[in-house]
């Protein structure tokens, strides 16, 4: 089960005699309501709803998050993604790192840095608030951060 959350404004609500409030994420919630068996399993260790990859994986969308957050907070430019991305990859849990090194290796790196900071349609500069605008906005803000990786 996830692990207790205490929000501060509801602190003094908590009843330290009784037992400890669940905290449900989306798929716990869904993982219970959908079948009670598979969400008792779950939560107490009986079965492993991960993986070598899947730890892999979010390791890696993990630093591309980082990446698209400091294009957006800080306006980091693509030497500065790129060099972001390398050190975070570089920094990765141990067991993870071969894989995520292999996963983001310097020519993805760059793709990604490119596709964060420049426009399909037309290679300009990209707007920062694109990672956050809606599908479909218009003109600078079209918040159309997708593309096609191929690297080869």
């Amino acid at each position: 089960m996830n692990t207790q959350q205490t929000i501060p404004e509801f602190a003094g609500f908590i009843d330290d005699t009784g037992p400890a409030p669940l905290v449900l994420d989306r798929s716990t919630g869904e993982r219970w309501c959908t079948c009670p068996r598979q969400g008792w399993f779950v939560d107490n260790g009986g079965v492993s709803n991960s993986s070598f990859a899947a730890e892999s994986g979010t390791a890696c969308h993990a630093i591309i998050a980082a990446a698209i957050k400091a294009r957006h907070k800080d306006g980091a430019q693509h030497f500065d993604i790129r060099q972001l991305m390398t050190e975070l990859a570089a920094k990765s849990r141990p067991d993870l790192q071969p894989d995520v090194l292999s996963a983001l290796t310097g020519s993805a790196i760059w793709k990604i840095a490119d596709i964060i900071c420049r426009r399909r349609d037309n290679g300009a500069e990209r707007h920062a608030d694109d990672a956050i605008r809606y599908q479909g906005g218009e003109g600078e803000h079209s918040g159309q951060l997708a593309a096609d990786l191929t690297i080869k």
